[in-house]
């Protein structure tokens, strides 16, 4: 058996559509489930809530995922766009005389959170401890005081010291899910009020990122069989699950090999080469072994823990992209050889 040397030295000068970074997912926040409360001592006296001290949030929050021992084994908060809701929350300090109006009416508006964490080991169970630090990144924090005039101070760039918290990020199937409880205390200077506050934020994140589905990428040319030959993830993305599995049909029922890299050949678009177009490469490809084409389906299963090179590992959060080479003597082009179409693959711990 002949096999063309696709990849020779020199052979893939292109341009290249980079692969995106490794491990990065974006959890949606589950807002029902990530329930807060606020406290405040402020220098006037504590805070009391209106209607009471509670909220919820909503958004994303971005996380890098490692995978070894276990399927997720290390991990890192990294950033996070969530915002409370209610929009407004809504606090009084009471006057020491109860017939009295409020000290001050004191409001927080459009406050939107983000969380950033160092990298912290993740045990066999999901379970994890870190600490975590929360950043204002925008929100307006008003004071309307009994005597006085209203005060209206920016809240960006508000940071939280460090503060311990634990929980879970686990996966299954398709999905990885992450809760923690935490606590995050503020302090707040308004100099022209002279109010100075100490703000505690106390609750908990509950939150899923779910893969997403491989995509199709690059047209191909009909072969003999009929038509162009289509790549598919017949088996699961997940790293544990060990079944990477590709198929590409319709095809000949001839020799053929599945092939990947890092980079999309000419910004996913391809070129043209044999009897079709070249979708992947500008840059190292792994090749699987050779295998032969049955009922017109070319079959291979990648074997995320025995990779053909150890460069071309499949990690957790790494974007591939796969295309199928086959033999196809008795194609229009006449060069006895022809492609499928792209797959791009996100991968799942």
């Amino acid at each position: 058996m002949r096999i063309t040397p696709l990849f020779a030295a020199g052979a893939l000068t292109l341009v290249a559509s980079q692969a995106q970074a490794q491990g990065e997912f974006t959890f949606n926040v589950n807002q029902t489930l990530s329930a807060w409360s606020w406290t405040a001592d402020t220098s006037l006296g504590a805070m009391i809530g209106i209607p009471d001290n509670t909220f919820e949030t909503a958004g994303t929050v971005e996380m890098n995922i490692d995978e070894g021992a276990n399927p997720i084994s290390s991990a890192s908060y990294e950033g996070a766009s969530v915002l409370t809701i209610p929009a407004q929350l809504h606090g009084q300090i009471p006057n020491p005389i109860p017939i009295f109006p409020p000290l001050a009416d004191v409001y927080i508006d459009n406050m939107e959170l983000s969380w950033t964490s160092p990298t912290f080991s993740v045990a066999a169970d999901g379970s994890f401890t870190t600490d975590i630090i929360t950043t204002v990144v925008s929100g307006n924090l008003t004071i309307v005081p009994l005597a006085g005039s209203t005060t209206v101070t920016p809240l960006a760039g508000t940071v939280s010291d460090p503060n311990p918290i634990s929980g879970f990020v686990t996966s299954s199937g398709g999905s990885i899910h992450f809760d923690y409880d935490s606590t995050s205390v503020f302090i707040f200077d308004d100099p022209a009020s002279g109010m100075s506050a100490t703000f505690t934020l106390t609750g908990r994140m509950d939150a899923d990122a779910s893969c997403p589905a491989a995509s199709n990428f690059c047209s191909t040319n009909a072969n003999s069989s009929g038509g162009p030959a289509a790549i598919s993830l017949a088996g699961s993305s997940s790293i544990s699950a060990n079944n990477w599995v590709v198929e590409a049909t319709p095809v000949p029922n001839n020799w053929g090999i599945f092939f990947y890299g890092a980079n999309q050949v000419a910004g996913g678009n391809g070129i043209p080469f044999g009897d079709g177009r070249l979708c992947v490469g500008a840059g190292q490809v792994y090749r699987g072994s050779p295998r032969m084409a049955s009922g017109n389906v070319h079959s291979y299963d990648i074997g995320v823990q025995n990779p053909p090179s150890a460069s071309g590992t499949i990690t957790v959060g790494s974007i591939w992209h796969f295309q199928a080479w086959f033999r196809d003597p008795q194609g229009s082009g006449g060069s006895g050889y022809n492609f499928s179409d792209g797959l791009t693959v996100q991968a799942c711990p």
